[in-house]
């Protein structure tokens, strides 16, 4: 019973991040972002009179910009961290502490997979009539992949070939999927921990330099990149580096230790902030 009153507590929770004014204006700053970074490709796809397939997404998760984008959105969206409202406070007197922060992070990977299709769906969207419902990466996909298109209509959306070859289009739509959703429960659960042992403009600033450390990474020589990008989530979700050797060496952490990596950062987040929400003395805020 009391896991059906934390899973019940946690979508009422998911709903109403939904349709808060916040998550809202989320959209609209994602949304914008994708129709300026896909005017070209639009044109591309006018021009030639070729429909995109649906897997832009995969796609667009190979640069760092639009990784480095989500992530701050992740950051934005989590920013009310640690959802200690007024309007909250009968709910977790009523549940008790322990299940209420249960509940908290069960609707922050709720909230996360949720966006994640969110992201998927909105460059669809972006190019109908232009869209075609395929199992294959599409004429669209393969020709920016192996002609120099993306320079005549600069567009900034690079596609190595050797990602088409290597992964199905559903595989990697589920791969991206996949870790885009860890990646954004991550910080969510992150920014809840670090909130709730200091305060929130410290998990913001935290979050902020997991994100900056991470670019970071990605433009350092090749030596220490392959080092550090290790210890770097956010260039974990480039589909086209994963597992890959250069010389015969690993340059990038293949995908079990990602997952492996992802599933115990999670849980050491979520466990300090199990033990924190029993420890601390809560501040409520007056927001919605």
């Amino acid at each position: 019973m009391d896991k059906l009153k934390i899973l019940f507590y946690s979508l009422e929770l998911t709903k109403h991040k939904l349709l808060s004014s916040r998550f809202r204006s989320l959209c609209l700053i994602y949304a914008g972002f994708v129709w300026v970074n896909m005017s070209s490709i639009r044109s591309f796809i006018e021009d030639t009179n070729y429909p995109v397939s649906i897997y832009v997404y995969p796609i667009m998760l190979i640069h760092i910009k639009f990784r480095t984008i989500i992530s701050f959105c992740c950051v934005y969206l989590f920013s009310d961290v640690p959802f200690l409202q007024y309007s909250k406070m009968y709910s977790l007197i009523r549940m008790g502490r322990l299940r209420w922060a249960l509940a908290q992070i069960l609707s922050i990977c709720e909230t996360a997979f949720l966006f994640c299709l969110y992201m998927c769906i909105v460059p669809v969207v972006l190019c109908i009539p232009n869209v075609e419902f395929t199992g294959e990466w599409g004429k669209i996909i393969h020709t920016l992949s192996l002609t120099n298109m993306s320079q005549v209509y600069a567009i900034n959306i690079y596609v190595p070939y050797e990602v088409l070859v290597r992964l199905e289009p559903m595989e990697a739509m589920l791969l991206a999927v996949g870790l885009s959703t860890l990646l954004i429960s991550f910080f969510g659960v992150f920014m809840f921990a670090v909130s709730l042992v200091f305060k929130r403009n410290i998990a913001i600033v935290a979050a902020s330099v997991v994100i900056v450390w991470s670019v970071a990474v990605y433009n350092m020589y090749p030596i220490p990149k392959k080092i550090f990008s290790n210890y770097a989530p956010v260039l974990w979700l480039d589909i086209s580096q994963i597992g890959q050797l250069f010389y015969g060496m690993k340059r990038f952490p293949d995908l079990r230790y990602i997952l492996l990596s992802f599933l115990l950062m999670i849980s050491v987040s979520a466990l300090a902030a199990m033990w924190a929400i029993r420890s601390r003395d809560l501040e409520w805020v007056k927001e919605d």
